[in-house]
């Protein structure tokens, strides 16, 4: 019936009384249901929680990405470390370049002078090799970056080289 009127006192809103009547699809004060303020509350709240785990989600890969070029980096320098001066041959100075990878790296050496040998108490005393030419000690600083120019990776280390014949 189009235009029906009810009661509010009634249970089921759909019976045609006469009296003080309220338009049928008015809503009942005992009536339960959301308020659009209520749910534009609640979407609020679930879009700020979508975002903080979007967020977190980015904030994650950005950091195993981080991580990995570090490994990589460090198997590089560790690699350069290595086959520094098997030829006998470290040269004293600044050199940079690019590993296969495309990371750029930067080579500090220095060389080490006799005073640097001074055993501590229980260690073998290396000077008189050192003065002898037996062996060569370079202090040797080795960094990695990645493309934006920013150190991922640095190693200090002494390096002792024997010399060829």
């Amino acid at each position: 019936m189009i235009g029906a009127l009810w009661r509010p006192d009634h249970c089921c809103g759909s019976v045609p009384v006469r009296g003080p009547m309220i338009p049928l699809g008015a809503i009942a004060p005992n009536e339960h249901g959301f308020s659009l303020i209520e749910v534009i509350v609640a979407l609020a709240i679930v879009a700020f929680g979508l975002a903080n785990f979007s967020q977190a989600i980015s904030t994650s890969v950005r950091a195993a990405q981080r991580t990995r070029l570090q490994a990589i980096a460090l198997a590089d320098i560790q690699s350069h470390l290595n086959s520094l001066g098997v030829d006998g041959v470290v040269e004293v100075g600044r050199s940079t370049g690019r590993y296969r990878d495309g990371l750029p790296w930067r080579l500090d050496v220095s060389a080490l002078t006799e005073q640097a040998f001074a055993p501590a108490s229980g260690e073998a005393n290396l000077a008189p090799a050192f003065s002898a030419g037996q062996i060569r000690c370079y202090w040797v600083v080795l960094e990695a970056f990645n493309s934006s120019g920013n150190p991922l990776v640095k190693l200090q280390t002494a390096k002792l080289v024997k010399p060829l014949p």
